[in-house]
């Protein structure tokens, strides 16, 4: 585990606690199952206790990635500008320790409900949590939203040494590609089987690369062809940039409802369901699916500041 430690230059608010996603529950059309996590909150004790409390010397952030990462640029962006609003200059200590996303939603769940200690966790929990068969380890709704440092849509894209260049190409493939991916709650996993279930497409899912930036690397030794993740995190860094000028890599889909205009002449998700005739029930499936590109979380166990959540609303939105 790596830990690194930071200061405010100037602050004004105590706002923190965790960052979870559970906006998504309030979409309409989705199947019923999405009420299992409507759970019941803890009790919380009186404000006036909340506040009689000292404002703690070090705010710890859990990110379950290691430094560099995509989740943990987001992090420490979030926690940049987080400084500015607590009181009594705290520390601002940063913990990575790649783990399965999983774990980290347990470290955070598990901790108390304190104000001083968040976690940076992945948009798709929520599905861990509603395909469940037994006790996950936590509960998204007893954890507390903050807010989003991105939101972003997906993108699926192909080495341009295979030969699909469009969705119907794997549709139509005898050979379905290879796509790499790390556990069953990364979007490597759960998109193409996502398109598998809504488009007719077949991917083979090469599981068990730790993170993102080792399935590029394989897509460059050519171990593997594609790769689903989000938009702002391919725009974001190396290796994609250059991919992008020396032809690496082309784009063969994206999610949002609108092409985005870093990516014009992608089609959406939408636009294919509409030229293979997908069914309403697979495109509420699809709607259910990508609602976490709108909830991208800083999480922490849920305390009385959802009492006084109001107070808090002029709150900065941060982006990346």
């Amino acid at each position: 585990m790596v830990s690194t430690r930071s200061r405010p230059v100037s602050s004004t608010n105590r706002f923190y606690v965790a960052i979870v996603l559970l906006a998504l529950m309030i979409l309409p059309g989705t199947v019923a199952t999405v009420n299992v996590a409507l759970a019941a909150e803890r009790d919380f004790p009186p404000q006036a206790a909340m506040q009689a409390r000292a404002a703690p010397n070090t705010i710890n952030l859990f990110v379950g990635f290691r430094p560099g990462a995509a989740y943990d640029l987001y992090a420490r962006l979030t926690a940049r500008y987080m400084l500015r609003f607590l009181p009594g200059h705290p520390a601002f200590l940063v913990e990575n320790k790649p783990e399965n996303a999983l774990d980290t939603a347990r470290r955070i769940y598990k901790s108390a409900p304190d104000g001083a200690t968040l976690a940076a966790l992945i948009p798709a929990l929520y599905m861990a949590q509603l395909s469940a068969k037994s006790d996950i380890g936590f509960d998204l709704a007893k954890l507390s939203w903050i807010g989003s440092p991105t939101k972003s849509h997906y993108l699926l894209y192909m080495s341009t040494k295979a030969p699909y260049k469009t969705m119907r190409d794997i549709r139509d493939a005898s050979t379905p590609p290879l796509c790499g991916a790390g556990t069953e709650t990364t979007t490597g996993y759960y998109l193409p089987k996502l398109f598998e279930e809504t488009l007719g497409t077949k991917f083979n899912i090469r599981m068990g690369f730790e993170e993102g930036p080792d399935t590029d690397a394989a897509v460059e030794r050519g171990e593997v062809q594609c790769r689903a993740l989000t938009i702002d995190g391919f725009f974001s860094h190396e290796p994609y940039p250059s991919w992008i000028k020396n032809n690496v890599v082309r784009i063969v889909l994206q999610t949002g409802a609108k092409r985005d205009a870093r990516l014009p002449n992608v089609p959406t998700i939408y636009e294919v369901m509409d030229e293979f005739k997908t069914s309403a029930s697979n495109r509420s499936l699809v709607k259910l699916v990508l609602a976490s590109s709108d909830l991208a979380a800083l999480s922490s166990p849920l305390p009385a500041w959802r009492r006084t959540a109001s107070k808090y609303s002029a709150m900065p939105t941060i982006g990346p």
